[in-house]
């Protein structure tokens, strides 16, 4: 008991509490990835109860013209004024290459994307939960001590999870961190051990 109590060290226990940080704030930005999606449709397409399909066909053919046009006007400007104020970079590349990682960015990013989906364009919805994963899981645990393989992968871990918490899929959160990472991912990093 006592060598088991020499061994965990302030590291081991810093790196525990971000992988709690990381699971919680990735599940609370897959949530709020869904209930954003889910109020847009709703404004988009004016229907309160049932499904997605049922709420579209009852709408009118006026509401489902423009609520897409709308919803893509909007992205669009948006992507167009945060593209020239800053840098959006690729969520993966961003990690692997150790860069900080511009949450606010990242986080308006991602609420553009739930615009453009929820309004009816039929695009992946996959990215917005991923960045705003990673960008709240960023802020959680960046005042611990970590070094720079356990921030790379802590955040690529809560990518994987906050689409897992969006589209209610455990196999999402479990195969999509090693894909957040490149060549060199976890999988490489712990066959090397």
């Amino acid at each position: 008991m006592l060598a088991y109590i020499r061994l965990v060290t302030r590291r081991t226990v810093e790196f525990g509490c971000a992988i709690v940080i990381i699971g919680l704030l990735a599940g609370v930005a897959g949530a709020a990835t869904t209930l954003l999606l889910h109020a847009i449709e709703h404004l988009t397409y004016h229907y309160t109860f049932g499904t997605l399909l049922s709420g579209v066909e009852d709408s009118g053919h006026i509401r489902r013209a423009l609520g897409p046009m709308l919803g893509g006007a909007l992205a669009g400007w948006g992507w167009w004024w945060l593209r020239r104020r800053c840098e959006v970079p690729e969520l993966s590349a961003t990690i692997t290459a150790h860069r900080p990682i511009p949450r606010l960015a990242l986080s308006i990013d991602a609420g553009l994307q739930v615009l453009l989906v929820g309004s009816g364009a039929s695009l992946g919805r996959e990215g917005a939960p991923r960045q705003l994963a990673a960008a709240w899981g960023d802020f959680g645990i960046s005042r611990l001590a970590l070094t720079a393989r356990d921030r790379e992968i802590l955040l690529a871990c809560a990518a994987g999870a906050g689409l897992g918490a969006c589209t209610a899929c455990r196999w999402a959160a479990r195969c999509s961190p090693p894909a957040s990472c490149s060549a060199r991912g976890i999988r490489g990093r712990s066959a090397r051990r």
